[in-house]
């Protein structure tokens, strides 16, 4: 009897280890489980948190860029409301000067088949007053007046490039985006945008305006051409497209239009070429061009 109660607790005792071993196994395995799950939990928070940063910066971008269309189009309806009204205060000077001047016949007559436009000026005519001369009759005083020389038809303002019906300046002005530019032309002159270069003509009038502004050749001078709305290139102010046939100095990155993106020129180892830059990069000047024909056509 007491062998066989010895055997069964020998037995007892084999089974309490055996039962200590897994309970311990299981422990480990568990403590293994809940480390991973931590582990997991965590990777899963940072995962979460760069979604919402990710989230966050592509909305901020969209909202950016959404202002910046939004900016584009209220400076576009302000030049052309602007426009429009120095059209009206032009017409409306350019009436009053008509009736001041005292004008010979023969100059208002309109000849068929010639130019017949003068580019209005906002200043009024000018009188310049010589010394009175002596009558040798009476010995009275007279004053004699001489009028100032008037503008021709279809001339350029001063120290403007012209050919054909268009004419050309070139201004350096260090620290200038394009949006600068639109604002600057139109102060220049009613009727001025950033520069089109359409034609070998014109591109060659554009050259010589670039040379009598005395800017070194490295200059960066933005000009019309742009991609700022769009997927390809187009020429302020009527957005016509940008034809390579006609004038293309083009270098092998600006072959790929970019939004937001408007097009210099600039000289590289003695030749012209024309590079793309994001619209708000300060460059060195700008280019401005009138089309007279335009202006015609607005009288």
């Amino acid at each position: 009897m007491k062998k066989y109660h010895l055997s069964s607790m020998m037995l007892n005792s084999e089974l309490s280890m055996k039962m200590l071993l897994k309970l311990l196994l299981l422990a480990f395995c568990l403590t293994e489980v809940t480390c991973q799950k931590r582990t997991t939990c965590r990777s899963l928070r940072c995962l979460r948190d760069e979604v919402r940063q990710l989230q966050t910066c592509c909305h901020e971008k969209d909202v950016s860029i959404a202002s910046l269309i939004q900016r584009i189009e209220e400076l576009e309806e302000s030049q052309e409301q602007t426009m429009y009204e120095l059209d009206q205060i032009t017409e409306l000077l350019n009436e009053e000067t008509k009736k001041s001047l005292d004008i010979p016949d023969d100059e208002d007559k309109v000849v068929p088949g010639k130019d017949s436009f003068d580019v209005p000026s906002t200043t009024a005519p000018t009188k310049t007053t010589t010394r009175p001369t002596s009558s040798p009759s009476t010995g009275a005083t007279k004053p004699t007046t001489t009028k100032a020389p008037r503008k021709r038809p279809l001339d350029c303002p001063d120290k403007w490039t012209k050919t054909g019906m268009k004419c050309f300046v070139v201004v350096s002005n260090p620290g200038v985006n394009i949006l600068d530019v639109l604002l600057d032309c139109s102060a220049l002159n009613t009727f001025a945008h950033p520069a089109s270069i359409l034609s070998e003509e014109e591109d060659n009038a554009f050259n010589t305006a670039r040379s009598a502004a005395n800017v070194s050749d490295t200059s960066k001078i933005w000009i019309g051409l742009n991609s700022i709305s769009k997927g390809f290139y187009t020429w302020y102010p009527d957005n016509n497209p940008f034809n390579s046939t006609l004038v293309d100095h083009l270098d092998d990155a600006a072959q790929i239009p970019e939004l937001f993106h408007a097009i210099y020129t600039t000289e590289l180892d003695g030749a012209v070429v024309w590079r793309k830059e994001q619209a708000f990069k300060k460059l060195d000047g700008y280019s401005c061009s009138i089309d007279l024909a335009q202006r015609i056509s607005t009288v």
